[in-house]
């Protein structure tokens, strides 16, 4: 028996020596790959360095034509007002649900746990005392804010915000310009006519229609527009949108040829914040700032007012110039009965509403902006949503041992089910009102980098927000809770090790 005893160790050193000669080749095996890709990575990042300083890189670039899809761009367009609408639903809907949740709570044990727990991790991730702030979020909501969700919310309601504004904005200087000029008939070279489109008509044509209409007791305005620019006296500049009107003599931008091109008069938008009387340059012309006018910038464009007459002569350089279109106190009919006897040598002209003009304003921005924000809302839901899905499921891996527990004690599936779903609708909520109240700061910092840019959060942007956090947080956890099974395998999670 000893002698089996003592040479037992010298039956297991063949057996030992094999393991460490393997284990040796295993570790030279696995140097010599990480070696070979250490020095994979470095010969990639000295040719992508070479390609950058070299130039080479400048040009690379990722792209393809797509076919325009009317449709698709349709869909989008909505795509705001859809999510909205539901936010608008969803919110108050879940809120309420929560509410209920805790009263009904107090008198039935399952919703009593259910509520308990999803409000906090099961398994703790500090050894530090429980903030305030932490103890409230708990009673209320669940016991952390729902940061990455708070911040697809937040995306979400500021590309609408933005995007409203590019659709929206170019509709204040036209509303201001209506207002200005009594009538909702407008006479313009064609029926798409908008302030971001050029268009003529003759002098001989306005002034036939300002015959007939004051022979037929209609009142006619003429107007010309421009697209230019105001340079001030340290070299800034800015882009404008120039509308000359037919002034009295008792207006500070009253001109006369007499008094040449030069300090030209005008009313510059009080969103350039120009000094009144500061010396300015439009379009190359010196001109004082002897007033301000108020809703007439949007989108990167300064509202400038200024006489017909001075627009013409010093600006376009023809004191004949066309104007850009003639505003009737007038029905369509009586207007397009005026244009024809007034047009005998047969120009493009045709006869369109105040609110029409509004609406080729908006299509024109709607097909070339509102698209890409409302893609960008869509993003941020999806973020919200991937996000969400994999805090649920790394909760579930930290939490596995404790539901395995759970479940092994005879709590059903569907209990922990609701409990997470639960704890995702607070998670939605909460996600909503920080995300929702960061988003409140965003018009201040993209408005002070576009002159003339006024977006703004209100219920729609706000109704996005809570869409998108909805549709993240609760669709982010459906996945990972119909896998649960796998997710919890109690008799894995519950073997003693």
């Amino acid at each position: 028996m000893n002698e089996i005893n003592n040479n037992g160790p010298n039956l297991n050193k063949p057996i030992l020596d094999e393991l460490g000669t393997s284990i040796e080749s295993e570790q030279r095996k696995s140097n010599r790959e990480r070696l070979a890709i250490g020095v994979a990575m470095a010969i990639g990042a000295t040719a992508v360095a070479g390609s950058i300083f070299t130039g080479d890189a400048s040009h690379f670039e990722i792209t393809k034509s797509m076919p325009f899809n009317p449709m698709a761009q349709q869909f989008m367009n909505s795509l705001d007002s859809y999510l909205a609408k539901f936010g608008e639903v969803s919110f108050p809907t879940v809120l309420a649900g929560i509410g209920l949740t805790k009263i009904f709570a107090n008198k039935n044990s399952k919703l009593d746990f259910i509520d308990k727990i999803s409000s906090k991790e099961m398994v703790s991730d500090s050894v530090h005392k429980e903030s305030f702030l932490k103890k409230i979020l708990q009673k209320s909501f669940a016991g952390r804010a729902a940061i990455l969700a708070a911040i697809g919310v937040t995306l979400a309601s500021f590309s609408v915000s933005v995007g409203n504004e590019v659709t929206n904005g170019p509709e204040r200087p036209i509303i201001a310009l209506m207002d200005k000029i009594p009538g909702d008939t407008l006479i313009t070279e064609s029926a798409q006519a908008q302030p971001m489109l050029d268009g003529q008509l003759s002098s001989s044509l306005v002034g036939h229609i300002e015959e007939n209409a004051q022979s037929k007791g209609v009142n006619a305005v003429a107007f010309t527009k421009n697209l230019g620019e105001i340079t001030l006296k340290n070299g800034e500049t800015y882009n404008t949108l120039e509308f000359g009107f037919e002034t009295p003599k008792t207006s500070k931008i009253y001109w006369t040829v007499t008094e040449g091109c030069k300090n030209i008069p005008v009313y510059v938008d009080r969103s350039a914040r120009i000094p009144l009387n500061s010396n300015i340059s439009i379009d190359g012309v010196s001109a004082i700032a002897t007033g301000e006018i108020n809703g007439f910038s949007a989108i990167g464009r300064e509202g400038v007012e200024m006489s017909d007459q001075v627009m013409k002569d010093c600006i376009q350089k023809n004191i004949k110039a066309p104007d850009y279109a003639v505003v009737l106190n007038t029905s369509p009919n009586e207007a397009k009965q005026i244009l024809d006897e007034s047009n005998t040598n047969h120009e493009a002209a045709t006869v369109i509403t105040k609110s029409q003009y509004l609406k080729n304003s908006v299509k024109f921005w709607e097909g070339n902006v509102k698209p890409i924000t409302n893609t960008l809302a869509l993003f941020s839901g999806l973020f919200a949503f991937v996000a969400m899905g994999a805090s649920m499921a790394g909760r579930l891996t930290r939490n596995k041992r404790e539901l395995a527990a759970m479940s092994a004690s005879g709590i059903n599936n569907g209990v922990i089910r609701a409990s997470e779903i639960l704890r995702a609708a607070k998670d939605s909520v909460i996600a909503t009102i920080v995300g929702g109240s960061i988003s409140l700061v965003t018009p201040f910092i993209v408005n002070s980098l576009e002159a003339g840019f006024k977006a703004g959060i209100g219920l729609e942007e706000l109704a996005v927000g809570a869409a998108v956090g909805t549709i993240g947080c609760i669709g982010g956890v459906i996945k990972p809770l119909i896998r649960i099974k796998k997710n919890i395998d109690v008799a894995e999670n519950t073997r003693v090790s």
